[in-house]
């Protein structure tokens, strides 16, 4: 019986039962239709593959590397596919769509070195210095990164460079390993020390050198009789200047010594010879801005300011990479052409949006010239690129804060003031900027609450602890003037400002007096004639010594007719004090009465307006 029941037949007559009695034309079309079935199937993979194909659930970044990077089935394809792109369009002759090509798979998939290698080969394979390589450093910084500056990888990324000419990156990469680099690295160091001018640093490296190997190596033969002819003994000028130039007319490296010839002319302060080498440069495509920057600042310190101004009006070439950029901003800045340096960095900065330093220069710009319109359009731009650090886009904040504040719009320079501030970055130059400009704006707390953070990197900068002292200052912050004042005193014991306002900051805050005495008795011996602010302070301590009666001697030999309009505060502060200890409350407020309290260090001010309620 059990049998029966369960056999195919009489399941098959059960279902064709149950469907024509319950009337189910598309169950029924599902279970005798083989191309529905299909169907069906094919929609269930589909839905099953596309969750596997977009989610990203693959780790590429190696174990323990932070931040962990995941990315899709797809992602990898299409890197895979773009990677094949790339290849054909460089088989095609189109480097620029490779390039394209090559930027894409590695944003693609970031975690396979493979393609970031075979990139850095074809930029050096196929000069791309017309299209946009500004990512370059970006990727390599990366690739060394995720390769734990896997020495090969390093030597990839500096050669990369090198053939760029970004000898500033360079120079920054490799002076983190300088104590241990191979003949390879170490002749790349030594190039980038030349090229950004560290020439101390050269002729230590120099040494790392045999005779026999800088005789069989022609290129680094004219590095070292460039340094030589610029920078030796005077027994050796002559001699390595005749090879340095005779080089420049010979074939094989004249473009490398044409180059070096700049460097050296400039620092003869040579134009003619330096004309002679970038006229060769030129005709070969060799020239670049930075080659006319320092020609025109040969030109202004000879004080031919006419012709530089006129080069730099005129100028055609677009720089190859931010270092140029800061160049030409700050010589025709120096040269009062703001607005020559406004409109050059208006169209070069977005494109190296990435380089802090270009944006620094481009911000205090548009503040220095009121663009408010612009600095906030300018904002936006930088906010709109992508990868951008938390420092950048903190900066962006921050621009945005200080055109809405000129604009009398408080409450939206509010909120972007509180949104900078969410951004957690170490970025010591972009902070002191925004740090100086919020407290421009009347906002030091908020741009004290910006530094903190950075104090134990910054122990041993003067414009840290300088800016500290200003912004404690106005934010009437006792502590933390305190702190700085005692920091910059640190730095630099000798300083007169500096161990002025020590001294003035320990007398308002009462503290240490046995310092402060001997602190304002050196300071008396600074200058010639009558330091008054030294003498003031120095009656201060004593009187915080408990020496009422040399107070007053010394405060005495001070004539009220010779103390400047802008030290007349302290002086009557001096003067309420000593009464105040005699108790003499009539002398007291006639002084007192005198004092403007918006002049008064925050110790003194509490301590004056306490004083004051009890007279």
């Amino acid at each position: 019986m059990t049998k029966g029941l369960f056999n195919r037949e009489s399941i098959q007559r059960r279902v064709e039962r149950f469907l024509i009695d319950r009337d189910l034309p598309l169950l029924r079309a599902l279970v005798y239709s083989r191309w529905l079935k299909w169907a069906l199937l094919m929609v269930l993979l589909i839905c099953l593959a596309v969750p596997i194909l977009i989610i990203k659930c693959w780790k590429v970044t190696p174990s323990g590397f932070q931040p962990v990077i995941k990315v899709s089935l797809l992602d990898t394809i299409q890197a895979w596919s773009l990677r094949r792109g790339a290849i054909k369009a460089m088989a095609a002759g189109h480097f620029d769509d490779a390039a394209h090509a090559w930027r894409s798979s590695i944003a693609n998939n970031p975690g396979n070195v493979d393609y970031m290698r075979d990139y850095f080969q074809f930029l050096m394979t196929h000069d791309q210095e017309k299209s946009q390589i500004r990512d370059t450093i970006q990727n390599g910084l990366w690739l060394l990164r995720i390769t734990a500056t896997n020495r090969t990888d390093l030597s990839l990324l500096t050669d990369t460079l090198d053939f760029y000419g970004l000898h500033a990156h360079n120079h920054f990469l490799l002076d983190a390993h300088k104590d241990d680099l191979d003949r390879k690295l170490e002749k790349t160091y030594f190039k980038a020390l030349f090229h950004v001018g560290d020439m101390g640093g050269v002729r230590e490296r120099m040494g790392y050198w045999t005779e026999t190997e800088v005789s069989s190596d022609a290129e680094l033969k004219l590095y070292y009789s460039a340094f030589l002819a610029g920078w030796g003994s005077p027994g050796k000028v002559a001699e390595n200047l005749d090879y340095l130039r005779s080089a420049c007319l010979q074939s094989g490296h004249q473009v490398l010594a044409h180059t070096l010839n700049l460097r050296v002319s400039r620092v003869r302060i040579e134009p003619a010879h330096f004309m002679r080498s970038l006229d060769f440069l030129a005709r070969d495509g060799n020239d670049r801005l930075e080659h006319y920057i320092q020609y025109w600042n040969m030109l202004t310190d000879e004080g031919r300011k006419a012709e530089a101004m006129e080069g730099l009006r005129h100028n055609t070439h677009r720089p190859r990479n931010p270092l140029e950029v800061l160049a030409y901003g700050a010589l025709a800045s120096f040269l009062g052409e703001d607005q020559l340096a406004h409109a050059f960095l208006s169209t070069h900065a977005p494109t190296f949006y990435y380089h802090p330093p270009v944006w620094h220069m481009y911000v205090q710009l548009l503040t220095r010239l009121e663009k408010w319109f612009e600095l906030r359009r300018a904002a936006l731009v930088l906010r709109g690129n992508e990868p951008v650090s938390d420092a950048m886009m903190a900066l962006s904040q921050y621009m945005e804060a200080r055109a809405a504040h000129a604009e009398k719009r408080l409450g939206v320079a509010n909120e972007h003031v509180a949104n900078l501030l969410e951004y957690t970055f170490y970025s010591p130059e972009t902070s002191l900027l925004m740090a100086s400009g919020l407290g421009e704006i009347g906002r030091p707390g908020k741009a004290l609450a910006l530094l903190g953070p950075l104090e134990a990197g910054m122990r041993d900068r003067y414009d840290y602890w300088e800016m500290l002292y200003v912004l404690a200052s106005r934010n009437q912050s006792r502590d933390t003037l305190l702190q700085s004042a005692e920091n910059l005193y640190r730095l630099n014991p000798d300083k007169f400002a500096y161990m002025n306002n020590y001294a003035a900051v320990l007398l308002s805050e009462r503290r240490s007096p046995q310092v402060a005495i001997t602190l304002t008795r050196e300071l008396m011996g600074y200058g010639r004639g009558l330091n008054i602010a030294a003498r003031v302070n120095h009656a201060l301590a004593l009187l915080l010594n408990g020496r009422l009666d040399e107070a007053v001697a010394y405060m005495q030999k001070i004539p009220l007719e010779k103390v400047p309009t802008e030290m007349q505060t302290g002086y009557h502060l001096a003067w309420f004090q000593i009464a105040h200890r005699m108790k003499d409350h009539e002398a007291a407020r006639v002084h007192g009465l005198k004092v403007d309290m918006s002049q008064l260090l925050p110790g003194d001010l509490a301590w004056f307006q306490e004083a004051w309620s009890t007279l």
